[in-house]
C-alpha cells in the first residue's frame, strides 16, 4: 500500500437566473496538488558502453540499465507529483 496527498484551494462563484431560477452558472478557480509517495519505479537510465536493454518503446526509444542495476525492495523509488491551476465553468438548466 502506498500513501498520497491531494489538496485543492480555490474560490467559487455561483448565480441563478431565468424564470424561477431555472438556469444556474458557476465559475470555480483553484490550485490543485497531488503527490504519490515512493511510486516512481522507472529504473535508472545510463548511457555508457556496458549496458543491457531494459525496454524498447514506441518509435524505437530504448531505456537501458547497467548489468548490476536493479530496484530492490525498500529502495527509495521517488515521488510523483502533479500541480497546477484548475478552472471550471458550469451551466445547469
Amino acid at each position: 500500500m502506498r500513501s498520497d496527498i491531494e489538496v485543492m484551494l480555490g474560490l467559487m462563484w455561483e448565480t441563478s437566473f431565468g424564470d424561477c431560477d431555472q438556469y444556474d452558472v458557476s465559475l470555480m478557480a483553484g490550485y490543485e496538488m497531488m503527490e504519490w509517495f515512493q511510486l516512481n519505479e522507472i529504473p535508472p537510465v545510463i548511457d555508457d558502453g556496458d549496458v543491457e536493454v531494459a525496454y524498447t518503446g514506441a518509435a524505437g526509444t530504448t531505456a537501458v540499465l547497467a548489468e548490476n542495476s536493479s530496484l530492490t525492495e525498500g529502495q527509495n523509488h521517488g515521488n510523483i507529483a502533479y500541480q497546477g491551476l484548475t478552472v471550471r465553468l458550469r451551466f445547469d438548466f
